[in-house]
């Protein structure tokens, strides 16, 4: 398979990875020779561990997924003393704000309660604490495939934050 190419088995239903593969074809002009991804536990970010700082990291999906926000943000520039976004890195946020007190206690929401409404407004307060400026925001759609009959639609906030010191 050429280098900008991923064939991906997305599940046909619960566990069952039946069916045809999906290709998903990158933009040859990508440069992916330069670029490396890390995984790492978003609760307990470690510099050490992923590899970091780096120049650009992506959150999806996950501020409204974890059991303390904050600390998340905070971990963003303050890691083992570095932080995992280096200073004049690029921090981008895709969240929908979907709060469920299944994975973050109402006390550590970012906003959607009477008394903090907004979660966008809570969340860029708490990234200009971590040395974090917004740059741009944007709604961003998107269709999420569960399965082959389920598929979510959804349009969450995306934001551009710029880390300074």
């Amino acid at each position: 398979m050429p280098g900008n190419q991923i064939v991906l088995q997305p599940p046909r239903e619960g566990e069952v990875r039946v069916g045809s593969p999906i290709t998903v074809e990158m933009d040859p002009a990508l440069e992916l020779a330069k670029a490396s991804f890390q995984v790492g536990d978003a609760c307990a970010l470690d510099v050490n561990q992923v590899g970091g700082p780096f120049d650009a990291v992506l959150l999806a999906n996950l501020i409204c997924r974890v059991p303390d926000p904050k600390k998340l943000i905070h971990d963003l520039s303050h890691a083992n003393g570095e932080g995992i976004v280096r200073q004049g890195g690029i921090l981008m946020m895709v969240t929908p704000f979907t709060w469920s007190s299944e994975f973050t206690p109402k006390d550590k929401w970012l906003g959607g309660l009477e008394e903090a409404e907004d979660s966008f407004e809570g969340m860029v307060e708490a990234l200009k604490e971590s040395n974090f400026e917004l740059k741009e925001r944007f709604r961003m759609p998107l269709v999420i495939r569960e399965h082959r009959r389920r598929w979510q639609y959804i349009v969450p906030d995306a934001a551009i934050f710029k880390r300074i010191e």
